[in-house]
């Protein structure tokens, strides 16, 4: 069931909005194509103060002259009771009420300045996300309305502060920073010849070292979400905040989403960017602070894709699903190379460096492919594995990180990776050969723990999956959790202790409260 819902939100349109002014201020243009619809704006005003990234307002509701210029264009403009200061950050969004489907549908927001002479300036259109590219190392991308050069300024506790720039005139703007301990601060600069944005201070929440990690998975939307948040633009937007609000009280040293970021199912590149951008926002603003990595699930293993649901295959490179996920993220570049003419393992397979502890990111939808419903390739491949044990070796214990169990915790047959139990059970014994001591998995709607031992029970592993995170919810009956030992319906994701021989684990629901907790040593 879940994955036509899947295939449906694919083809849920988008509501694109543009920002133009004219000798009468600023209007706004909103694309919604195949819609019968009414519609609106809301309007936050993005009034930072110094200290904080987390002080922004909600939307307010207003009134507006709405005109509809084509067949599904429409364009707003502001009333006199809504007036837009200049050199003032906003964020517009757009909701439509969809007449025929009976659905409300919000759209991602989108960030807009007047700069000091009334036009449409430089503002940020995916605002920062810190990424971990090795412990000494962070990584910083954003992108901006419009080409332009950008800086970033960073603060330290005692040494004067330090920019970086980038001279390129372009949209998107990587930056890589070494860490240093005192750094506090940075604030991030979009300019030209003759307009400049200038954020606020920005708090950095890494400390230099990787202890703790949060971890949950499957954030995609779903056409049955009875919040309009709940499916904006392939991405349930709400339940993430809801996550990300806690997982911040617990000051991680990085953040993990474990696959199927977005609903993917799409043929269009641009649909899957727009899903992809809905998902990056909807981190904002955590991701500016706190170190986040992803692993690829099967959904944006088809994002894009070619074929329909039932029939699909991974594009030819450079077209492919992984590619766009590597010109997308900015992630440790330290994964096995490809065979000639595959896609790319760059940024979707890799690992963190944690002292005794070495922690591996796999892509269990490699190639991800299906004929008449029945997957014919995608799963962790015998280069994946041969570069696994080979770099699991410098560690003196490993986890592992996945998006699709080995073992399934419903009672569907080949739900998860069992869909070949031969190949499963190969993975199975070469993780427990490698020593790792756990696999943490998503896919599943669910939070599950269980205890995998080999034949002989002479060795054994944890699975614990973590995929609550906005698809819907899985119920398993209690008479068919066969094998498991720990098993929640709430929305929960996993903080990971690392000791110098031992891992705790705890899980968590969005109120804080412990839902499962356990320990291997």
């Amino acid at each position: 069931m879940h994955i036509i819902l899947a295939f449906f939100i694919a083809l849920y349109p988008h509501l694109k909005i543009e920002a133009y002014t004219d000798s009468t201020g600023p209007y706004f243009v909103v694309h919604a194509p195949h819609i019968s619809t009414d519609f609106t704006l809301y309007v936050t005003d993005l009034s930072y103060s110094k200290d904080s990234v987390l002080n922004v307002s909600y939307p307010d509701f207003d009134l507006w002259d709405r005109k509809k210029t084509e067949d599904s264009v429409f364009v707003f403009r502001p009333t006199k009771r809504r007036t837009f200061r200049k050199n003032t950050l906003y964020a517009i969004r757009p909701s439509a009420f969809d007449l025929k489907d009976k659905n409300t549908l919000l759209g991602t927001y989108y960030f807009f300045r007047l700069n000091k002479k009334g036009k449409i300036g430089i503002a940020p259109y995916i605002f920062p996300v810190m990424q971990l590219l090795s412990k000494d190392t962070l990584g910083i991308f954003f992108e901006g309305n419009k080409k332009s050069y950008a800086s970033i300024t960073l603060f330290y506790k005692k040494e004067s502060p330090k920019t970086i720039t980038h001279n390129k005139k372009c949209r998107r703007h990587e930056f890589k920073i070494p860490y240093q301990k005192d750094l506090l601060y940075y604030r991030f600069s979009l300019y030209t010849k003759y307009d400049t944005f200038t954020s606020h201070l920005v708090p950095i929440k890494y400390r230099g070292k990787i202890e703790t990690f949060a971890i949950f998975g499957d954030t995609r939307a779903n056409w049955a979400m009875p919040s309009e948040r709940g499916r904006t633009d392939g991405v349930n937007e709400e339940v993430i905040n809801n996550i990300l609000r806690a997982i911040y009280k617990d000051e991680p040293d990085f953040v993990e989403i474990n696959g199927d970021l977005i609903s993917g199912y799409t043929n269009s590149k641009e649909d899957a960017l727009m899903q992809y951008y809905a998902f990056l926002k909807s981190l904002y603003p955590y991701a500016s602070s706190i170190p986040f990595l992803f692993t690829p699930g099967n959904h944006d293993m088809t994002a894009p894709m070619d074929g329909d649901r039932r029939s699909h295959k991974d594009p030819t490179p450079p077209q492919s699903a992984e590619d766009l996920w590597k010109n997308l993220f900015m992630q440790p570049e330290n994964g096995p190379i490809e065979q000639k003419g595959m896609p790319p393992y760059k940024e979707n397979v890799y690992f963190l460096d944690a002292g005794n502890w070495g922690i591996f990111f796999l892509n269990s939808d490699y190639n991800y492919a299906k004929e008449n419903r029945k997957r014919i390739s995608g799963n962790i491949t015998s280069e994946e594995m041969t570069w696994f044990l080979q770099k699991s070796r410098y560690f003196k214990h490993s986890i592992v990180i996945f998006h699709e169990p080995l073992y399934s915790n419903t009672p569907i047959k080949g739900h998860a990776l069992d869909y070949d139990i031969v190949k499963r059970d190969s993975l199975l014994n070469a993780f427990l050969r490698s020593g790792a001591s756990l696999i943490l998995t998503s896919h599943e709607h669910l939070y599950a723990r269980r205890k995998i031992a080999d034949g002989k029970a002479h060795k054994w592993i944890y699975q614990v999956t973590l995929g609550t995170g906005g698809a819907p919810i899985y119920n398993v009956p209690k008479e068919k959790r066969t094998g498991i030992d720990a098993f929640s319906k709430e929305t929960t994701y996993g903080l990971i202790h690392l000791k110098k021989n031992k891992v705790i684990g705890l899980v968590k629901n969005i109120n804080g409260f412990v839902v499962d907790s356990f320990k291997i040593n």
